[in-house]
């Protein structure tokens, strides 16, 4: 079973349709599962009130319809989650190298 965890900007990028290459595009696309954290929603919506991320102002009351429309899931913040990032590398990132 495939599964990735993205970071707030990849899930960002992979509706926005910007700066997520076709590649990555295609992996999410034939995963079994993919997952964000549910702080990405706090994230966004906080860069948003700040002015620091007006790209997603259009889109901010309407996270949870996308993330439906995706199939993806939000996991809770939790200390195995959390832990997660020791491990992790951006997808973005090593499908560029």
């Amino acid at each position: 079973m495939t599964s990735y965890l993205l970071d707030t900007h990849t899930w960002c990028w992979s509706f926005l349709r910007t700066f997520l290459p076709q590649k990555t595009a295609n992996i999410l696309l034939a995963a079994d599962a993919v997952s964000i954290s549910s702080i990405s929603f706090y994230e966004i919506r906080q860069k948003v009130r700040i002015g620091k991320w007006p790209e997603m102002a259009l889109h901010a009351a309407s996270l949870n319809t996308i993330l439906a429309s995706q199939g993806v899931d939000a996991v809770a913040v939790t200390a195995p989650i959390a832990d997660l990032d020791r491990f992790a590398f951006r997808l973005t990132h090593i499908l560029r190298s």
